[in-house]
């Protein structure tokens, strides 16, 4: 009941499945037939609210026509490059502006796909190194990810007539980060205190 009033209230909370798949896994290190099962109804009423505001943005909002046309590969460019550009306003707010200028999009220029290469690479970096590090950091990325996906690219929006990003798009989507940088301070500190417990002893 409550995931239906927040579906109500904001569609983007139709991601909360999937990302609660990546927190049993962060806890437990997997997840199993039972868990996607109890997850299921989520999903559905999830999938529908998605498809709703999808259909609303095309045939009452107004998202389609030339700009919008973008082809599959021109999304990928979007996305990679959105990624990046949330995760960087996140740790650095400066220059913080209503309407972002809308990207050129060139699939053929090389220096572009640096941006959805580089998102993928960093993701499996963090899975590779999660025997070293802990799941944290992955769960963190992919739960950022994963709140973000529907204001990629993949799905035409309105905004996108006037630019491919927008600060409010992460607010959900830039808890994951700052949780992750909490707990990072937090082991910081308690290091740092290690550290001075065991210099005093000296």
């Amino acid at each position: 009941a409550l995931f239906a009033c927040a579906l109500l209230s904001k569609s983007v909370t139709a991601t909360l499945p999937a990302l609660l798949l990546v927190v049993v896994w962060w806890k437990r290190g997997g997840f199993t037939k039972r868990d996607i099962l109890s997850l299921l109804p989520f999903l559905a009423l999830g999938v529908a609210s998605g498809l709703y505001t999808a259909h609303l943005e095309t045939t009452h909002v107004g998202a389609e026509g030339e700009d919008w046309a973008f082809t599959p590969a021109e999304r990928v460019l979007v996305a990679g490059r959105a990624v990046w550009f949330y995760a960087w306003k996140l740790a650095f707010p400066v220059d913080l502006v209503f309407i972002y200028p809308r990207w050129t999009l060139d699939a053929s220029a090389a220096w572009q796909w640096l941006f959805p290469c580089g998102a993928v690479a960093a993701a499996a970096a963090l899975l590779l190194l999660r025997d070293r590090i802990g799941r944290g950091p992955a769960a963190a990325a992919l739960c950022f990810g994963g709140t973000l996906f529907p204001a990629l690219g993949f799905f035409n929006v309105y905004p996108f007539r006037y630019s491919f990003v927008a600060d409010h798009f992460q607010y959900h989507a830039s808890a994951a980060l700052l949780a992750l940088a909490g707990a990072g301070l937090a082991r910081a500190a308690g290091t740092l205190e290690r550290l001075r417990a065991g210099a005093g002893r000296m």
